[in-house]
Protein backbone atom coordinates (compact mmCIF):
# COMPACT_ATOMS: atom_id res chain seq x y z
CA UNK A 1 0.00 0.00 0.00
CA UNK A 2 1.11 3.54 -0.46
CA UNK A 3 2.60 5.10 2.38
CA UNK A 4 1.38 8.91 2.87
CA UNK A 5 3.69 11.48 4.59
CA UNK A 6 1.73 12.55 8.26
CA UNK A 7 2.42 15.73 10.45
CA UNK A 8 1.90 15.74 14.13
CA UNK A 9 1.19 18.77 15.89
CA UNK A 10 0.69 19.37 19.56
CA UNK A 11 -2.23 20.32 21.08
CA UNK A 12 -3.20 23.46 22.15
CA UNK A 13 -2.75 23.02 25.66
CA UNK A 14 0.75 21.51 25.44
CA UNK A 15 1.62 24.72 23.95
CA UNK A 16 0.41 26.77 26.63
CA UNK A 17 2.40 24.69 28.80
CA UNK A 18 5.72 24.79 27.36
CA UNK A 19 5.25 28.56 27.37
CA UNK A 20 4.76 28.95 31.02
CA UNK A 21 7.70 26.62 31.42
CA UNK A 22 10.31 29.17 29.41
CA UNK A 23 8.54 32.14 31.23
CA UNK A 24 9.18 30.31 34.56
CA UNK A 25 12.82 29.83 33.84
CA UNK A 26 13.46 33.02 32.14
CA UNK A 27 11.84 34.58 35.42
CA UNK A 28 14.65 32.89 37.63
CA UNK A 29 17.25 34.40 36.00
CA UNK A 30 18.86 37.03 38.34
CA UNK A 31 18.01 40.44 36.68
CA UNK A 32 20.35 43.20 36.68
CA UNK A 33 20.67 45.96 38.92
CA UNK A 34 20.46 49.62 37.61
CA UNK A 35 22.73 51.96 37.26
CA UNK A 36 22.98 54.88 39.52
CA UNK A 37 22.99 58.28 38.29
CA UNK A 38 26.11 59.38 37.49
CA UNK A 39 27.12 62.70 39.61
CA UNK A 40 25.83 65.61 37.66
CA UNK A 41 28.85 68.54 37.77
CA UNK A 42 27.58 72.19 38.57
CA UNK A 43 28.96 75.13 40.10
CA UNK A 44 28.33 76.75 43.14
CA UNK A 45 28.14 80.52 44.53
CA UNK A 46 28.31 81.81 48.43
CA UNK A 47 25.62 84.18 48.89
CA UNK A 48 26.59 87.66 49.07
CA UNK A 49 25.21 90.24 51.96
CA UNK A 50 22.41 92.82 50.74
CA UNK A 51 20.31 95.51 52.14
CA UNK A 52 16.42 94.81 52.59
CA UNK A 53 15.27 97.28 49.94
CA UNK A 54 17.07 98.21 46.20
CA UNK A 55 18.81 101.94 45.72
CA UNK A 56 15.88 104.63 44.69
CA UNK A 57 16.97 105.55 41.06
CA UNK A 58 16.30 108.94 39.66
CA UNK A 59 16.83 110.89 36.93
CA UNK A 60 17.26 114.34 36.45
CA UNK A 61 18.94 117.60 35.00
CA UNK A 62 21.88 119.70 36.84
CA UNK A 63 21.78 122.81 37.76
CA UNK A 64 23.41 125.79 39.32
CA UNK A 65 22.60 125.48 43.04
CA UNK A 66 22.70 129.47 43.18
CA UNK A 67 20.88 129.67 39.98
CA UNK A 68 18.30 132.68 39.20
CA UNK A 69 16.97 135.20 36.15
CA UNK A 70 17.53 138.32 35.91
CA UNK A 71 15.22 140.96 34.62
CA UNK A 72 14.62 144.82 34.88
CA UNK A 73 12.15 146.37 37.38
CA UNK A 74 10.45 148.36 34.90
CA UNK A 75 9.27 148.04 31.07
CA UNK A 76 11.71 149.58 28.66
CA UNK A 77 13.35 149.34 25.32
CA UNK A 78 16.60 147.24 25.84
CA UNK A 79 19.63 149.61 24.83
CA UNK A 80 22.65 147.03 25.59
CA UNK A 81 23.08 143.50 26.40
CA UNK A 82 26.69 143.09 26.70
CA UNK A 83 27.19 139.23 27.57
CA UNK A 84 26.92 135.78 25.85
CA UNK A 85 26.09 132.66 27.16
CA UNK A 86 28.93 131.07 28.76
CA UNK A 87 30.63 134.09 29.64
CA UNK A 88 32.33 134.45 33.13
CA UNK A 89 31.65 137.72 35.09
CA UNK A 90 32.65 139.40 38.03
CA UNK A 91 30.23 141.07 40.76
CA UNK A 92 28.73 144.42 39.84
CA UNK A 93 29.45 143.53 36.61
CA UNK A 94 27.03 145.80 34.10
CA UNK A 95 25.37 142.78 32.22
CA UNK A 96 22.53 144.99 30.26
CA UNK A 97 20.62 148.37 30.22
CA UNK A 98 17.66 149.67 29.38
CA UNK A 99 17.13 152.95 27.19
CA UNK A 100 16.70 155.22 30.14
CA UNK A 101 15.03 158.02 28.90
CA UNK A 102 12.12 157.53 30.27
CA UNK A 103 13.24 156.58 33.38
CA UNK A 104 15.75 159.54 34.27
CA UNK A 105 12.24 161.91 33.10
CA UNK A 106 10.59 160.49 35.98
CA UNK A 107 13.41 160.67 38.42
CA UNK A 108 13.18 164.48 37.97
CA UNK A 109 9.86 165.34 37.80
CA UNK A 110 9.81 163.58 41.20
CA UNK A 111 12.85 165.53 42.22
CA UNK A 112 11.06 168.57 41.10
CA UNK A 113 8.15 167.58 43.14
CA UNK A 114 9.61 166.74 46.08
CA UNK A 115 10.92 170.06 46.38
CA UNK A 116 8.36 172.10 45.95
CA UNK A 117 6.32 169.62 48.68
CA UNK A 118 9.52 170.79 50.91
CA UNK A 119 9.14 175.10 49.76
CA UNK A 120 5.39 174.43 50.76
CA UNK A 121 5.99 172.39 53.92
CA UNK A 122 8.60 175.02 55.30
CA UNK A 123 6.39 177.93 53.79
CA UNK A 124 3.34 176.52 56.04
CA UNK A 125 5.78 176.56 59.44
CA UNK A 126 5.53 180.08 59.18
CA UNK A 127 2.46 180.32 58.43
CA UNK A 128 1.13 178.01 61.08
CA UNK A 129 3.84 180.61 63.12
CA UNK A 130 1.83 183.55 62.37
CA UNK A 131 -1.52 181.07 63.26
CA UNK A 132 -2.19 182.29 59.47
CA UNK A 133 -2.99 178.53 59.12
CA UNK A 134 -4.31 175.68 61.58
CA UNK A 135 -2.24 172.83 62.67
CA UNK A 136 -4.65 170.35 60.55
CA UNK A 137 -3.57 172.43 57.16
CA UNK A 138 0.31 172.30 58.18
CA UNK A 139 0.01 168.24 58.94
CA UNK A 140 -1.50 167.83 55.55
CA UNK A 141 1.80 169.91 54.07
CA UNK A 142 4.03 167.53 55.96
CA UNK A 143 2.31 164.46 54.65
CA UNK A 144 2.36 165.86 51.09
CA UNK A 145 6.13 166.00 51.53
CA UNK A 146 6.51 162.69 52.45
CA UNK A 147 3.96 161.41 49.81
CA UNK A 148 6.63 163.53 47.65
CA UNK A 149 9.86 162.16 48.98
CA UNK A 150 8.55 158.29 48.69
CA UNK A 151 8.11 158.86 45.11
CA UNK A 152 11.16 160.15 44.84
CA UNK A 153 12.75 157.10 45.64
CA UNK A 154 10.56 154.76 43.98
CA UNK A 155 11.51 156.98 40.52
CA UNK A 156 15.70 156.30 41.77
CA UNK A 157 15.02 152.47 42.51
CA UNK A 158 13.49 151.85 39.41
CA UNK A 159 16.62 154.15 37.63
CA UNK A 160 18.65 151.74 39.31
CA UNK A 161 16.95 148.85 38.31
CA UNK A 162 16.91 149.87 34.54
CA UNK A 163 20.56 148.56 34.77
CA UNK A 164 21.22 144.82 35.75
CA UNK A 165 24.51 143.73 37.02
CA UNK A 166 25.95 140.39 38.19
CA UNK A 167 24.75 139.84 41.89
CA UNK A 168 27.97 138.00 42.35
CA UNK A 169 30.98 136.29 40.62
CA UNK A 170 29.79 133.70 38.04
CA UNK A 171 28.59 131.98 34.45
CA UNK A 172 25.67 133.73 32.19
CA UNK A 173 23.62 130.46 31.26
CA UNK A 174 21.08 131.85 28.98
CA UNK A 175 20.89 135.54 26.57
CA UNK A 176 16.94 135.52 26.36
CA UNK A 177 16.82 139.34 24.74
CA UNK A 178 18.47 141.40 22.51
CA UNK A 179 19.18 145.01 21.76
CA UNK A 180 16.19 147.17 20.83
CA UNK A 181 13.87 144.66 21.62
CA UNK A 182 10.78 145.64 24.24
CA UNK A 183 10.61 144.24 27.87
CA UNK A 184 8.29 144.23 30.27
CA UNK A 185 8.87 144.61 33.95
CA UNK A 186 9.96 141.53 35.46
CA UNK A 187 10.69 139.63 32.10
CA UNK A 188 13.80 137.39 32.38
CA UNK A 189 16.59 138.67 29.86
CA UNK A 190 19.64 137.06 31.26
CA UNK A 191 20.04 133.73 33.47
CA UNK A 192 22.83 133.63 35.40
CA UNK A 193 24.58 131.24 37.65
CA UNK A 194 26.46 132.26 40.63
CA UNK A 195 30.11 130.15 41.79
CA UNK A 196 30.95 128.81 44.21
CA UNK A 197 27.12 126.94 45.18
CA UNK A 198 27.61 124.01 43.25
CA UNK A 199 25.54 122.13 40.84
CA UNK A 200 22.70 119.86 41.78
CA UNK A 201 20.26 117.37 40.58
CA UNK A 202 16.89 118.39 40.15
CA UNK A 203 14.39 115.45 39.62
CA UNK A 204 10.93 113.98 40.98
CA UNK A 205 10.17 111.28 42.84
CA UNK A 206 6.80 108.84 43.10
CA UNK A 207 5.19 109.11 46.66
CA UNK A 208 6.26 105.46 47.30
CA UNK A 209 10.15 106.52 46.93
CA UNK A 210 9.59 109.62 48.18
CA UNK A 211 8.84 107.90 51.59
CA UNK A 212 11.82 106.31 51.82
CA UNK A 213 14.49 109.08 51.10
CA UNK A 214 15.38 111.46 53.67
CA UNK A 215 17.95 114.65 54.17
CA UNK A 216 21.29 114.12 53.88
CA UNK A 217 20.79 110.34 52.71
CA UNK A 218 24.36 109.64 50.12
CA UNK A 219 23.80 109.37 46.28
CA UNK A 220 25.69 108.53 43.66
CA UNK A 221 25.39 110.49 40.53
CA UNK A 222 26.42 109.57 36.81
CA UNK A 223 25.59 112.03 33.92
CA UNK A 224 25.15 110.85 30.41
CA UNK A 225 27.32 112.45 28.76
CA UNK A 226 30.25 111.41 30.78
CA UNK A 227 29.89 107.75 30.97
CA UNK A 228 33.14 107.48 32.99
CA UNK A 229 31.92 110.19 35.66
CA UNK A 230 31.48 109.40 39.13
CA UNK A 231 30.06 111.96 41.50
CA UNK A 232 29.48 111.82 44.96
CA UNK A 233 26.40 113.52 46.52
CA UNK A 234 23.73 113.89 48.58
CA UNK A 235 20.07 115.00 48.71
CA UNK A 236 20.07 118.23 50.12
CA UNK A 237 15.90 119.02 49.51
CA UNK A 238 13.13 117.04 49.48
CA UNK A 239 9.52 118.49 48.80
CA UNK A 240 7.19 117.73 51.58
CA UNK A 241 4.20 118.50 49.13
CA UNK A 242 3.03 116.59 45.67
CA UNK A 243 2.98 118.11 42.46
CA UNK A 244 -1.12 118.47 41.98
CA UNK A 245 -0.29 117.71 37.80
CA UNK A 246 1.88 114.32 38.40
CA UNK A 247 1.28 113.46 41.71
CA UNK A 248 5.12 112.77 42.20
CA UNK A 249 7.70 114.85 45.14
CA UNK A 250 10.56 117.04 44.11
CA UNK A 251 14.40 116.26 45.47
CA UNK A 252 17.79 118.12 44.87
CA UNK A 253 20.83 116.08 45.01
CA UNK A 254 23.94 118.37 45.80
CA UNK A 255 27.05 117.33 44.12
CA UNK A 256 30.27 117.34 46.01
CA UNK A 257 32.11 120.35 44.15
CA UNK A 258 35.48 119.42 43.60
CA UNK A 259 34.58 117.10 40.78
CA UNK A 260 31.63 118.75 39.23
CA UNK A 261 34.15 121.70 37.36
CA UNK A 262 33.20 119.90 34.27
CA UNK A 263 29.59 119.98 33.95
CA UNK A 264 27.36 122.30 32.43
CA UNK A 265 23.50 123.41 33.36
CA UNK A 266 21.13 121.25 32.08
CA UNK A 267 22.66 118.11 31.26
CA UNK A 268 21.15 114.83 32.15
CA UNK A 269 22.04 113.34 35.20
CA UNK A 270 21.15 109.85 37.05
CA UNK A 271 21.09 109.45 40.76
CA UNK A 272 21.77 106.40 42.70
CA UNK A 273 20.22 107.21 46.26
CA UNK A 274 21.06 104.92 49.22
CA UNK A 275 17.86 105.34 51.94
CA UNK A 276 18.73 103.93 55.22
CA UNK A 277 17.23 100.91 54.44
CA UNK A 278 19.84 100.53 51.49
CA UNK A 279 22.57 100.40 53.51
CA UNK A 280 22.58 98.06 56.09
CA UNK A 281 22.96 94.25 54.52
CA UNK A 282 20.86 91.80 56.32
CA UNK A 283 19.60 89.63 53.30
CA UNK A 284 21.19 87.23 50.99
CA UNK A 285 21.79 87.92 47.26
CA UNK A 286 22.25 84.56 44.79
CA UNK A 287 22.46 84.70 41.04
CA UNK A 288 19.60 84.75 38.96
CA UNK A 289 21.00 81.78 37.32
CA UNK A 290 20.22 80.03 40.91
CA UNK A 291 16.73 80.22 40.67
CA UNK A 292 14.53 77.09 39.27
CA UNK A 293 11.20 77.91 38.66
CA UNK A 294 8.37 79.58 40.79
CA UNK A 295 5.86 82.35 40.90
CA UNK A 296 4.79 85.32 43.75
CA UNK A 297 5.31 82.35 46.36
CA UNK A 298 8.22 81.38 45.76
CA UNK A 299 11.04 80.10 43.57
CA UNK A 300 12.97 76.45 44.19
CA UNK A 301 16.97 76.66 44.70
CA UNK A 302 19.50 73.93 45.13
CA UNK A 303 21.95 74.12 48.05
CA UNK A 304 24.98 71.33 48.75
CA UNK A 305 25.06 69.50 51.34
CA UNK A 306 27.28 69.13 53.94
CA UNK A 307 28.90 66.58 52.49
CA UNK A 308 29.46 68.41 49.28
CA UNK A 309 28.13 65.30 46.89
CA UNK A 310 24.42 65.75 47.49
CA UNK A 311 22.04 68.63 46.63
CA UNK A 312 18.93 69.94 49.11
CA UNK A 313 16.08 71.35 46.84
CA UNK A 314 14.99 74.38 48.66
CA UNK A 315 12.04 76.95 48.10
CA UNK A 316 12.54 80.93 48.90
CA UNK A 317 10.80 83.78 48.43
CA UNK A 318 12.80 86.73 46.08
CA UNK A 319 12.44 90.11 47.77
CA UNK A 320 13.74 92.64 45.32
CA UNK A 321 16.17 91.46 42.11
CA UNK A 322 18.92 93.56 40.64
CA UNK A 323 20.50 93.70 37.27
CA UNK A 324 22.05 89.84 37.91
CA UNK A 325 21.11 88.84 41.33
CA UNK A 326 17.83 88.00 43.27
CA UNK A 327 17.75 89.71 47.45
CA UNK A 328 15.57 86.68 49.24
CA UNK A 329 13.34 87.49 52.11
CA UNK A 330 15.42 85.53 54.46
CA UNK A 331 19.63 84.62 54.63
CA UNK A 332 20.45 81.35 53.78
CA UNK A 333 22.83 79.42 56.77
CA UNK A 334 25.86 80.38 56.95
CA UNK A 335 28.43 79.09 54.86
CA UNK A 336 26.03 78.05 52.25
CA UNK A 337 26.64 77.19 48.66
CA UNK A 338 23.68 77.58 46.06
CA UNK A 339 24.54 76.04 42.56
CA UNK A 340 24.94 78.78 40.06
CA UNK A 341 25.16 76.73 36.86
CA UNK A 342 23.18 73.45 36.26
CA UNK A 343 20.34 73.85 38.81
CA UNK A 344 17.85 73.50 36.32
CA UNK A 345 19.02 69.55 35.57
CA UNK A 346 18.80 68.58 39.18
CA UNK A 347 16.02 67.15 41.77
CA UNK A 348 16.37 66.77 45.36
CA UNK A 349 18.92 64.43 46.62
CA UNK A 350 20.84 64.07 43.08
CA UNK A 351 24.86 63.18 43.51
CA UNK A 352 26.62 66.38 42.21
CA UNK A 353 30.26 66.79 41.71
CA UNK A 354 31.17 70.64 42.07
CA UNK A 355 33.31 72.40 39.62
CA UNK A 356 35.78 75.07 41.05
CA UNK A 357 35.57 78.17 39.25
Amino acid sequence: PELKATTFLAPPSRLLALLAVATLLAGCAEAPEPEPDPARAVRVAAPESAPAAPPVEVVGRLALRDEQQLAFRVPGIVAEVSVRAGEKVGAQQVLARLDTTEVDAAVEEAKAAAEKARRDYQRGKRLHADQVITQTELDDLATALEVARSRLARARFNQRHAVIRAPADGVVLRRMVEPNETVAGGQPVLGFGADGGGFVLDAALPDSEALRVALSDPATIRVDALPDLRIDGAVSELGQRADPRTGTFDIEVALQAEKARELASGLVARARILPADSRKATHSRIPLSALVEGDAEGVLIFLIDEGGEHVRAREVRVRWFDDDGAVLEQPLPARARVVSIGAGFLRDGQAVRVIEN
